[in-house]
C-alpha cells in the first residue's frame, strides 16, 4: 500500500541480510517478514521455524499536523517487532543509509538544539550511545574543514546517476538494475541536462559561484559512452570549469568501464575519478554480485592512465564474506595484507595456534567489536567497523548476521 518499499526492505535486511525481498503474500506456513499499509492501518509480521508474531498500528497522522510519514511509521512498527523477535538491536538503530554524520551536520545548520539532535538519533531513531556519540566526535572534527569549503556565495554539484549493472550485495544506495531498467535510462538522462541547466541559471540568480562537481550513483559509467558525451557536455557548456577546484566522477565498476568512456570523462573536464574495486580477490568479488575479476580492475585502472587520468582513487572494504582473516606476530592480516595497528591476545599474550586464520562465512562480515553486555552472543557486541590502517576498536570478531555464534578474536593494544 505504499508508494515505495525501500525503507521497510532495508531495515527488515538489518535482521535477516540474506531474505529475498517478494511482493507476494507469504504462504500460510512460509517464514516470511511481512509489512503492509491497508486503508485501515498499518500492520507487520514475522514467522520463523513455526513461531509467529505481529503487531498493528493506526495510520499516522499527516506530516502537516505533526505525524510521520507512512513508510516511516510501517518501518518503526517493523523494527520494534523485529527487535523483539530476534533479541538483536541494531547499533545504528533504524538508521539505514551511509552518512549518519551528515544529519548531525545538517540538524545543526537548520538550527537544531544538542537536546534535539540526542532526542533524533537516540530516541527517534534508536540509535546507541556509542554509535552516536562517535558520529558527534567525527561531526566536530569535519566542521572546521567542511566551513572552509562552504565559503558564502559558493556552491557544489553533485549529479547522481541511480542505475547499477547489478546491485552488490552490501549497498544500500538507492540504484536501478540496467538490465531490467535499460529503457528508463535514457528519458533520465535527459531530465538530468534539463536540470543541470536549470540549476545553471537559478545559481546565477543567486549570484552563486560554482566550486566542486560529483558525478556519482549508482554508477556513472553505466551510461553508455554517447550518454556520458551528453551529460558532460552539457555540464561543460553551462559551467566554466577552469574555476572549479575538483571534478569527480566515480568510474567504480570495471564491467562498465571501458577506454572509450575513460577517454570522454578525460576529455570533458574531470579531474579525479574513483575506481573502486572493493578486494582483489574473485572468489569475493563473485560473491557480493560483482561480473568483473581482480584482472579487470588493474586492466582497467592501465587504461585510466593511458587516457591522461592522473588522480585516481579506489576504495576497499576489509572483511567481506569469504575474505581470509589470519594473525601472524601481532599483527592482523585480511587476505594477506597487513593492517597497520599491532594487535594481542583478551589475556594481553601471544594469539594462540588455534586462532591463526579463518575465512569470513557466507552471510556474515568481519567486524572489529566491543562487548559492552558482557555476553558471547555476536547479538550484543557494537562496534561494527574495520577502518584499514586506522583500527580504533578493542576486540575482533567474525559475527553472524542471523544472530549465530561468534568467533572471539584477540583485543587491540591500547
Amino acid at each position: 500500500g505504499l508508494p515505495s518499499g525501500y525503507e521497510v526492505e532495508h531495515l527488515v535486511r538489518l535482521f535477516y541480510p540474506m531474505a529475498p525481498l517478494t511482493l507476494t503474500p507469504p504462504e500460510n506456513a512460509e517464514d516470511c517478514v511481512w509489512a503492509e499499509k491497508t486503508p485501515d492501518g498499518l500492520h507487520t509480521l514475522v514467522r520463523q521455524d513455526g513461531r509467529s508474531a505481529e503487531r498493528h498500528a493506526p495510520l499516522p497522522a499527516p506530516v502537516e499536523q505533526g505525524g510521520e510519514t507512512p513508510e516511516f511509521s510501517l518501518a518503526s512498527l517493523t523494527y520494534d517487532l523485529l527487535r523483539d523477535w530476534t533479541g538483536i538491536r541494531p547499533p545504528w538503530g533504524k538508521m539505514t543509509g551511509v552518512r549518519p554524520v551528515r544529519l548531525i551536520h545538517d540538524k545543526r545548520a537548520a538550527g537544531w538544539t544538542e537536546a534535539e539532535i540526542d532526542h533524533f538519533f537516540l530516541d527517534r531513531f534508536d540509535c546507541s550511545q556509542q554509535k552516536y556519540q562517535m558520529a558527534k566526535a567525527i561531526a566536530d572534527l569535519q566542521e572546521p574543514i567542511l566551513k572552509v569549503g562552504n565559503e558564502p556565495g559558493t556552491y557544489s554539484l553533485y549529479i547522481g546517476i541511480p542505475f547499477c549493472p547489478s546491485r552488490c550485495s552490501y549497498c544500500s544506495f538507492v540504484s536501478c538494475n540496467l538490465d531490467r531498467d535499460r529503457k528508463m535510462v535514457q528519458p533520465y538522462v535527459d531530465c538530468l541536462c534539463n536540470e543541470v541547466e536549470e540549476i545553471r541559471r537559478q545559481a546565477d540568480k543567486a549570484g552563486l559561484t560554482l566550486c566542486s562537481i560529483y558525478i556519482g550513483g549508482g554508477t556513472p559509467t553505466s551510461l553508455s559512452a554517447d550518454q556520458l558525451r551528453q551529460l558532460m557536455g552539457t555540464v561543460r557548456e553551462n559551467f566554466d570549469l577552469s574555476q572549479v577546484m575538483e571534478y569527480t566522477v566515480e568510474a567504480g565498476r570495471p564491467d562498465c568501464t571501458d577506454a572509450e568512456k575513460l577517454a570522454v570523462i578525460q576529455e570533458y573536464g574531470a579531474t579525479r575519478i574513483s575506481i573502486n574495486p572493493q578486494t582483489f580477490s574473485d572468489e569475493v568479488l563473485a560473491g557480493i554480485g560483482r561480473k568483473h575479476s581482480a584482472q579487470d580492475i588493474l586492466d582497467c585502472y592501465a587504461d585510466a592512465r593511458k587516457a591522461g587520468h592522473e588522480d585516481i582513487n579506489m576504495d576497499l572494504i576489509a572483511g567481506l564474506p569469504g575474505d581470509t582473516v589470519s594473525f601472524s606476530g601481532g599483527y592482523v592480516y585480511i587476505n594477506g595484507q597487513r593492517l597497520e595497528e599491532e594487535y594481542l591476545d583478551q589475556q594481553g599474550g601471544t594469539i594462540s595456534p588455534d586462532q591463526s586464520s579463518f575465512t569470513v562465512p557466507e552471510g556474515c562480515l568481519f567486524f572489529l567489536g566491543d562487548n559492552r553486555s558482557g555476553s558471547n552472543d555476536a547479538r550484543y557486541w557494537e562496534e561494527s567497523y574495520i577502518p584499514v590502517g586506522n583500527v580504533k576498536a578493542r576486540v575482533l570478531l567474525a559475527i553472524s548476521l542471523t544472530g549465530g555464534s561468534s568467533w572471539q578474536g584477540v583485543r587491540a593494544i591500547g
